[in-house]
């Protein structure tokens, strides 16, 4: 049985901007592994433009795109569209922050997103 996800409307994404490899192939794979309390945005796509649109409306400066959203909190795991990079790295950003606030922390790239999510 193949999962059906969603990866945004190429519109959506920056210029250059590709989903990585490693993100699809885990989203799509038969059974995926505890993320503690992550949920990806792809299995909720009117969740998903909900937040690329209000991430690039609240910061603008910023090319973002969430891929998954912490239960309870407005903590959002975003690609940074700005690393054209097969792997781009991992932007954590509380959203309704003041801009300039916005952003919790970083991971080098999804394989290290995923490790730190598991340990939670």
């Amino acid at each position: 049985m193949t999962k059906n996800c969603y990866f945004f409307s190429d519109g959506d994404l920056p210029s250059g901007f590709a989903i990585p490899a490693e993100f699809r192939d885990f989203v799509l794979a038969d059974e995926r592994p505890d993320v503690g309390s992550w949920w990806f945005l792809c299995d909720y796509p009117l969740h998903a433009d909900f937040w690329i649109a209000t991430l690039r409306e609240q910061y603008p400066e910023r090319q973002l795109v969430p891929f998954a959203k912490m239960e309870d909190t407005d903590d959002v795991a975003c690609f940074d569209g700005t690393d054209l990079s097969e792997s781009p790295k991992v932007v954590y950003v509380h959203a309704f922050a003041s801009p300039g606030w916005e952003v919790r922390g970083y991971a080098p790239d999804f394989s290290a997103w995923l490790a730190e999510s598991m340990v939670q």
